[in-house]
């Protein structure tokens, strides 16, 4: 059994049946000419569940023992319980495809099996094949998640790659010594004595202090800094119900990276300018925007080309500028915010950036826990953008045609904005509580017209 690791436990904890933790991913492929998705389904379920051997960590489960969440080989792994096939009742329209799967995206996986699935959709009207795959965030993040789906993919329709649950993960070391990022990158100062231990150990307490200090110092200084205290009520930040809803938006990759060049920003950036303009407008229908700018929660990966289980992510604040008419005006204060961040992040070693988060972002913590005022964020929203493999991408004879999205809404955060960049297509996946967020698809045509500006 492998105990894991902190923030991994910490999903587990925090899931509640209104609350999954996991996260999820829409493909919809197009099948070869003459073929039909009907059968282009049939062959890939068959495929699919021939495959009936998982390895480490998809044939793992979660137990609690010993006071500590640890990952068990699940003795009656039944591969039948983790690959599905769905039809979709006629006509198969694409509001038919988003509502079946935002309802598979708010049932939580059962703890008592591998905490994965996989849905084989076929039924559409437009001839394409769907298919929704999810994963618990205590087994990966949203990085080695969409890793895992891509390695199952790949750059000629005549090559078929193994399912990914066949291939064996490496554990990731930090996991097997202990709970925290610290500890992993304290070890190397105890191989070489106490000395270089007490030395290594002052010197990040010394960085996270001075980073606490510059951060105390910048918050009334400097106009680029965003503090975990300035995010504005709204009506994405109240206690979310079971339910959930799904809307997308997409883009050509190539015409989003050429106008964040024109703009001399990074395609994140831009991004990021497309959800704040679709957000204040949509704020604006409603009466609802704030004179305070939303901030964003964006994740930051901390691990390198390595696809290993668990989650190694860091966060940064983005100010959305949504207060600002003009697009480029909110551009501009994006593209500093987040300049910002990343400077901070550049500064801190992956421990020591975890401690600076650790300390300021406590307080919240402490209120989400408690429930205390669901009001109250040091962010209103999460938009996070997961990058993948460029270039046509197949899934057996079938071309990947979109890539969206799906994943974890919250107590007092009940919109997530997730972007991946896959094959040829920058994809938008939206997903919220819709007693909290009314006619997401509103939002999301919102994100269509905001690139206008910047063609």
């Amino acid at each position: 059994m492998t105990a894991l690791g902190m923030i991994d436990a910490g999903f587990l904890l925090a899931e509640t049946a209104r609350q999954p933790m996991h996260v999820g991913g829409l493909t919809l492929l197009d099948p070869p000419r003459g073929v039909s998705a009907r059968r282009v389904a049939d062959d890939a379920l068959g495929s699919l569940l021939a495959h009936a051997d998982a390895a480490p960590p998809f044939n793992q489960r979660a137990t609690w023992r010993m006071g500590l969440w640890r990952w068990e080989p699940d003795r009656d792994f039944d591969i039948a319980r983790h690959v599905r096939r769905l039809t979709l009742p006629s006509p198969g329209t694409d509001a038919t495809l988003r509502a079946t799967v935002a309802q598979l995206h708010g049932e939580a996986l059962a703890r008592d099996h591998p905490l994965w699935q996989l849905y084989v959709i076929d039924g559409l009207a437009s001839g394409q094949l769907a298919v929704y795959g999810k994963i618990h965030h205590a087994l990966a993040d949203g990085v080695t998640a969409l890793r895992w789906w891509a390695r199952a993919t790949s750059r000629q329709p005549t090559v078929q790659p193994a399912p990914f649950w066949t291939r064996a993960v490496p554990a990731r070391p930090a996991a097997r010594g202990g709970w925290s990022m610290a500890g992993a990158a304290l070890r190397p100062f105890a191989r070489n004595g106490r000395r270089r231990l007490l030395m290594g150990a002052v010197r990040s307490v010394a960085h996270v202090g001075a980073e606490m200090a510059r951060s105390w110092y910048a918050h009334g200084t400097d106009n680029d800094y965003v503090s975990f205290s300035q995010a504005p009520r709204t009506l994405f930040n109240r206690r979310i119900g079971a339910t959930r809803s799904f809307a997308t938006a997409s883009f050509a990759l190539a015409e989003m990276t050429a106008a964040a060049r024109r703009c001399g920003v990074t395609l994140n950036d831009l991004a990021l300018e497309l959800c704040a303009d679709a957000l204040r407008h949509y704020l604006i229908e409603r009466g609802e925007l704030p004179d305070a700018p939303l901030i964003a929660m964006v994740p930051l990966s901390l691990r390198g080309a390595a696809a290993t289980p668990g989650n190694r992510v860091a966060m940064t604040l983005a100010n959305l500028g949504t207060h600002l008419a003009r697009p480029r005006s909110r551009l501009e204060v994006i593209h500093r915010s987040m300049a910002d961040g990343k400077q901070r992040a550049r500064r801190l070693s992956p421990a020591e950036l975890m401690t600076y988060l650790g300390m300021q972002m406590s307080p919240h913590g402490l209120n989400l826990a408690l429930g205390l005022d669901p009001g109250w964020q040091a962010f209103n929203l999460i938009v996070s953008n997961v990058p993948g493999p460029r270039g046509p991408r197949y899934w057996g004879a079938a071309r990947i045609a979109a890539q969206y999205p799906l994943s974890i809404v919250i107590d007092g955060a009940a919109l997530n904005i997730t972007l991946n960049s896959f094959g040829e297509r920058l994809d938008f996946g939206l997903t919220a509580c819709p007693v909290v967020v009314p006619d997401l698809d509103a939002l999301a045509g919102h994100i269509h017209g905001a690139l206008d500006p910047f063609r």
